[in-house]
């Protein structure tokens, strides 16, 4: 039986954080990571910011919502309203996994 969409590998994690730019550096001082790419206001994109976390074939995406109706923004809110009630708080919130698959034809 062949499977619907075959799982090759797993590209990256994207989380939704309230500040990428102290995430992105926390990642990088704390856990060595290297930044790779970046998303934001100065490559003309006024929605959202993101910074591609890279250390050996580890990849995460961290993204802030520049203003707060943007849908990244009101989840990294609600995510954080939600922890408030808990004894211990989680982290930030996995917005999507991404996973490599092969096309079947």
């Amino acid at each position: 039986m062949s499977e619907f969409c075959p799982i090759k590998g797993f590209d990256h994690l994207e989380f939704y954080v309230g500040n990428a730019k102290q995430a992105a550096h926390f990642h990088s001082q704390g856990f060595g990571f290297t930044n790779t790419a970046y998303r934001g206001l100065e490559t003309g994109d006024r929605q959202r910011a993101s910074y591609v976390m890279e250390q050996d074939n580890i990849r995460l995406l961290l993204s802030t919502g520049l203003s707060p109706d943007y849908p990244i923004s009101q989840s990294a809110i609600s995510f954080r309203a939600s922890e408030a009630d808990r004894a211990v708080p989680g982290g930030s919130p996995i917005a999507s996994i991404i996973f490599i698959c092969k096309l079947s034809r």
